[in-house]
């Protein structure tokens, strides 16, 4: 197979491993990797923390209040529409809102004409 010298060598080795035994935890290295830890983590402030925040939102969702927030702010830009002022009703052209019923009768078939009155006097 090989040479006899590294099958002895090898022989030796395979029985030094057997009889090595692994040095015992240091008492405080818990502590000390714990401490290490601490140090290589730094944390950071609560506003980038919150600025860099992930918040998973579903793409169909996200693109509906996309499009919405450009339609608002496509509305908020644009010129208002102009304000149109009209002059109070004079008083011939205010409709009568009392109506004397004292002398009313009822159509006998109930058929009613309207007719609508212009100009002239009242």
């Amino acid at each position: 197979m090989g040479e006899p010298s590294l099958e002895r060598h090898d022989d030796e080795l395979r029985e030094l491993l057997h009889r090595w035994e692994a040095p015992g935890v240091p008492v405080r290295l818990d502590e000390r990797m714990a401490e290490s830890f601490r140090r290589g983590c730094v944390r950071s402030p609560l506003w980038r923390r919150w600025l860099g925040a992930k918040i998973p939102v579903p793409a169909p969702l996200a693109a509906a209040v996309a499009a919405a927030l450009i339609v608002l702010g496509w509305r908020a830009l644009q010129e208002p529409a102009p304000l149109v002022v009209r002059p109070a009703p004079s008083a011939e052209t205010v409709a009568a809102t009392r109506v004397d019923l004292t002398e009313f009768e009822p159509l006998p078939e109930g058929a009613i004409t309207v007719v609508r009155f212009e100009g002239g006097a009242r």
